[in-house]
């Protein structure tokens, strides 16, 4: 009976002394969601004040609410287009945070010839390459000149292909080039006929304006804004006043002109070879001729009983 009792007493001082130990884990815990223990360790403590009670300092400051529409996000609008990161935020943000300054564009100097005073806008023209011989010709350095800072020989070339209907659409930007720059020299490659020069110059879409500084190419162009992209990188102004387009006329075509891509036709002819030779490999061509054969030994026997 007394060995009994010794070990439940025994029993108990350890219990009480761990409830001790973890006594203060319980404290926090209780002090963090204001349920029990207080700042003191007292267990009458109040427990957290309401919003309504609080300060300013204690609510802390607020920036405003987002602007972000919740039912689009359910319904996956936003999946539709691509938004800036900050869309919803922008009002959130400090007034005077402003826009990072615009890089300088990559400006080269270009070799203008004099003007004689007897001179028509309709001198200088687009020229069309017809041959390797001709764009080597064109695309030759005048002079010593290796910087982009250093008089040298300018050359817009616009890559363009007749079939193409976004080349149809710009063409009379392109025929007017020549008149709204007469000390320039502009020239067309069809890029179809000298496919080598795309994968030099890395041209990836039509119609592309390159402009070539002593026969090495330096920037490139998609759009229309074909002469505001020459005095961007020229610093050469455009002749006043600008001609209408219906005025204007020149050598590329301004309505598409239909044209057999025989390249095309042969990548289209090796896709489909290849498609009928992996499906006469598959299962279901399988499934399917054996399936018409079994038709057809039926159909057979039916014919000898008759």
């Amino acid at each position: 009976m007394s060995r009994s009792i010794f070990f439940t007493s025994l029993a108990l001082a350890l219990l009480l002394q761990n409830v001790n130990a973890e006594m203060p884990a319980f404290k926090s815990i209780f002090k963090f969601f204001a349920y029990g223990y207080g700042s003191d360790g007292n267990s009458n403590s109040t427990r957290t004040k309401d919003i309504s009670d609080m300060t300013l300092d204690e609510l802390g400051i607020s920036r405003g609410q987002s602007h972000y529409n919740f039912l689009s996000y359910i319904t996956y609008n936003e999946r539709l287009y691509c938004a800036a990161d900050d869309y919803y935020i922008l009002h959130l943000l400090p007034s005077n945070i402003t826009e990072p300054a615009r890089k300088p564009p990559i400006m080269v100097r270009c070799l203008q010839p004099e003007r004689h005073e007897n001179a028509t806008r309709n001198d200088n023209t687009l020229l069309i390459m017809q041959n390797l011989k001709d764009i080597v010709a064109l695309l030759k350095p005048i002079g010593n000149a290796t910087k982009r800072h250093e008089p040298g020989s300018c050359v817009i070339v616009l890559f363009y292909t007749e079939s193409s209907l976004g080349c149809s659409l710009v063409a009379p930007y392109a025929n007017m080039l020549p008149i709204l720059f007469p000390t320039l020299r502009f020239a067309a490659i069809d890029a179809f006929q000298f496919p080598s020069f795309n994968t030099e110059f890395g041209i990836v879409g039509l119609p592309t304006l390159l402009l070539f500084h002593q026969g090495r190419p330096v920037v490139k162009f998609y759009s229309d804004s074909f002469h505001a992209f020459v005095t961007r990188h020229t610093g050469i102004k455009h002749i006043e006043p600008m001609p209408k387009e219906s005025e204007v006329t020149g050598p590329l075509p301004v309505q598409p002109v239909p044209q057999v891509d025989y390249v095309l036709i042969l990548a289209w002819t090796f896709i489909l070879l290849c498609l009928g030779n992996y499906f006469a490999k598959s299962r279901l061509c399988n499934q399917i001729v054996e399936m018409i054969k079994r038709n057809w030994r039926e159909s057979e026997a039916r014919m000898e009983r008759n």
